[in-house]
């Protein structure tokens, strides 16, 4: 690892025109002149979809202010209606000038009716307010979803629309600002990008792409920065340990994306533009027809990251230098086309992904001519049948990755090469999935959950420069796995109560040439919930849960000079347990606020560290994780002022018996953050201000060096208007307004 220190200036997010997103980055962090550039630079996400936007408007609870989501908005004497979103809000399209009635409807509230005119011109704006009333039905008792009550999986969620009006360039940027959630870069825009989840590696978070990994063989980690956001329709956070869903190396975190899916007839087009050269375009179409649905999405992103840099070293004299070789281009296509007929569900998705980008290499082994090259071909076929009563869904995936990395000296360098030793490999993955799963919802407040899983991967590697020898022989890995999974609920006046046990089996078969390992796993856990109250509730939660995640295949068979694996390593293993307290109460707004603690304890975890004759090696130690977690939140009524805060504290240890590391901090984890989001909304104008403060981190496991905390300011400014009955959602962003610089 090396010590960088990128000079993060702040940078403006805008788009000039219909079709282009400008991102134009300044080096100049006054004030006045962002508030001068926000004025004048926008970022314009154009959506022409084939029908004319005629009606839009928000169901709100009329005592509290607060949008009522998924409520029913009805066109009287037709079949035409919308539900609200999280915001309360609905759109009602392809409708003639005329005068007509609205119902809208929510459970627990008293229908309202409204007359409204459409015209040609500017669309029609209406807001309902519904007044709560009590429902009596003989012998039936109906109870409302309430906020906190149904929902008690340990889990964020987050729609296509909390993706777009958040000021960010990928993935990474968007889950970064969450507690406990930390994501590591190498550079600027489009630079390789990992996640930890509460002190985890990056190999021990699993990450999904409808439901298959996308965490490689080689490594176990995931790049973000290869993941576009205009193809995800759904993002969830699953901060705790979920093996005994998702098996290996997701006892640190599940992050699980899912993919768009053909719905209301739609085209949008983002480009973006800003410093370090960087340039993107994204366009996406989705329709519906005849039970016919499909989606497309592509993405063209290309940045130069080529920038000074200042590093200490330890005679702390700071020297400033050139990063070259940064640069970073790819493409993404995505394919979706599906079929619904009754209860069935037929559904087809193929995924195109390229990248190419160099390799800087470290402060003291620059490597100006390394260059890395990718290709991801996915395709998935799925169907699902559900009822009232019951669900089943089956799916095939298949995926076939192949990279590529050089480093080899040019006829005519430019530049010095460096101390590191030319290299060419070129590596092959493929991998096969099938999955099973099957749902049940025999009575009220029980359900069911079982399925199977086959995976197969196969690994291949290839010295370019040294035909003879290979990094790794030709490698498998061969998984079956079966899970269930049980949900009771129960309801005694004002009182929820939730028992989730679910258990995982496990069982693996690694193979390299003639050495061969078999591997079986259980992953149990417990998760219960308890709530008491009505519209404001005081819920308790706790979890235990065991894990395991296997060694890569870097991590049993790599063989090259001075990098070996050992094929006798152990699987990491997990046990993990966490309590939460909680409350929302409903009063001139919304409060929410919940403290958590967590302890995940590893035996086995997997580090790499230099040894004996100058060997880099993988070794098995222990190791244990602790922290604190405290959100807090508030919501005016109306939704137009909303706060939102989290602190979470980690005492990420290490249990290594060497007594000079005992109880050291693993290094390159923040002790602490805070983390702030303020968002004013008006009508069709909003305005967000992130914050997040991350404190200090080690460097080293002997805690001898450590890297200094930072500031960063975010602001964005976004409205709704209507064009030539279009509708235009123009968003200024700037990041890092107070230009903080920060050391990677």
């Amino acid at each position: 690892m090396s010590r960088r220190r990128q000079n993060s200036r702040p940078a403006l997010h805008g788009v000039m025109g219909f079709f282009l997103n400008f991102q134009i980055h300044t080096t100049r962090s006054h004030l006045f002149l962002f508030y001068f550039l926000l004025i004048f630079f926008a970022r314009a996400v154009v959506v022409f979809p084939q029908s004319v936007v005629k009606i839009y408007g928000q169901v709100l609870d009329d005592q509290s202010g607060l949008p009522l989501a998924n409520s029913n908005v009805e066109l009287l004497n037709s079949a035409y209606g919308a539900v609200t979103d999280e915001a309360g809000q609905f759109m009602l399209e392809n409708l003639f000038n005329g005068e007509y009635e609205l119902r809208a409807s929510y459970m627990g509230f008293k229908s309202l009716l409204k007359k409204v005119n459409v015209t040609s011109d500017q669309p029609a704006f209406i807001i309902f307010r519904l007044k709560p009333q009590v429902l009596l039905l003989e012998q039936v008792n109906i109870t409302a979803k309430r906020d906190g009550g149904e929902s008690v999986d340990n889990v964020l969620v987050f729609t296509q629309q909390d993706i777009r009006r958040t000021p960010t360039l990928s993935l990474g940027d968007f889950i970064q600002r969450f507690a406990n959630v930390d994501v590591n870069r190498t550079g600027a825009a489009g630079s390789r990008q990992t996640v930890s989840i509460r002190g985890a590696n990056a190999n021990q978070v699993l990450v999904l792409l409808d439901d298959v990994r996308l965490n490689d063989g080689l490594s176990g980690e995931v790049d973000l920065s290869q993941i576009p956001l205009n193809m995800i329709e759904r993002i969830e956070i699953r901060p705790g340990n979920e093996a005994s869903l998702y098996g290996s190396g997701a006892f640190g975190g599940v992050i699980a994306l899912y993919t768009t899916k053909g719905g209301e007839n739609r085209f949008r087009l983002t480009s973006q533009n800003g410093s370090f050269g960087f340039w993107s375009i994204e366009p996406s179409w989705s329709g519906r027809k005849k039970g016919w649905e499909a989606s497309i999405a592509a993405n063209k992103l290309s940045a130069r990251n080529d920038y000074s840099f200042q590093f200490q070293q330890d005679d702390k004299v700071k020297t400033t230098d050139q990063r070259l070789n940064a640069d970073f281009s790819s493409y993404n296509l995505f394919l979706h086309l599906g079929l619904v007929k009754g209860n069935h569900h037929l559904s087809c998705k193929a995924h195109r992904y390229t990248s190419v980008r160099g390799q800087p290499g470290s402060v003291f082994a620059l490597t100006p001519y390394a260059r890395a090259q990718a290709t991801r071909s996915k395709a998935t076929a799925s169907y699902q049948f559900e009822s009232n009563m019951w669900s089943v869904r089956g799916q095939l995936h298949v995926s076939q990755d192949q990279s590529d990395n050089e480093n080899l000296l040019p006829l005519q360098p430019v530049y010095d090469f460096g101390s590191v030793p030319q290299f060419a490999f070129h590596n092959q993955l493929s991998t096969t999935v099938f999955q099973l799963e099957t749902e049940m919802k025999p009575w009220s407040g029980f359900e069911q959950k079982m399925g199977v899983e086959g995976r197969l991967v196969r690994f291949n590697s290839y010295n370019l420069l040294q035909y003879v020898a290979q990094p790794i022989d030709d490698a498998s890995e061969q998984t079956t796995a079966f899970f269930i999974r049980q949900r009771i609920n129960h309801h005694l006046n004002s009182i929820f109560f939730s028992l989730l046990p679910a258990v995982r089996f496990d069982h693996a078969l690694f193979s390299s040439a003639e050495r061969k390992r078999w591997e079986n796993h259980w992953s149990p856990s417990l998760h219960v919930y308890a709530s008491w109250g009505g519209e404001s509730i005081v819920y308790f939660k706790v979890d235990v849960a065991k894990g395991f995640r296997y060694p890569t295949f870097a991590d049993l068979y790599y063989q090259d000079f001075r990098v070996q694996g050992q094929a006798d390593l152990l699987p990491e293993e997990s046990q993990s347990a966490e309590w939460a307290i909680g409350g929302q109460l409903k009063m001139h707004g919304r409060w929410n606020a919940e403290v958590k603690q967590f302890e995940n304890r590893f035996r086995n975890m997997i580090v790499w560290r230099l040894g004996s004759f100058e060997f880099f090696r993988p070794y098995n130690t222990d190791a244990e994780l602790r922290g604190t977690e405290i959100v807090l939140s508030y919501t005016t009524p109306a939704s137009f002022l909303s706060l939102e805060a989290n602190v979470s504290f980690l005492r990420p240890l290490n249990k290594n018996p060497n007594q000079t590391l005992y109880n050291k901090f693993l290094p390159y984890r923040p002790l602490n953050a805070l983390k702030g989001r303020v968002t004013l909304q008006h009508q069709n104008w909003s305005s967000i201000l992130d914050v997040r403060c991350i404190g200090s981190r080690f460097l080293n496991e002997a805690n001898t060096k450590e890297l200094p905390p930072y500031r960063v300011f975010d602001a964005t400014l976004s409205k709704m208007v209507f064009i030539n009955k279009r509708r235009l959602s123009v968003n200024a962003s700037m990041l890092n307004i107070s230009n903080e610089q920060f050391e990677m």
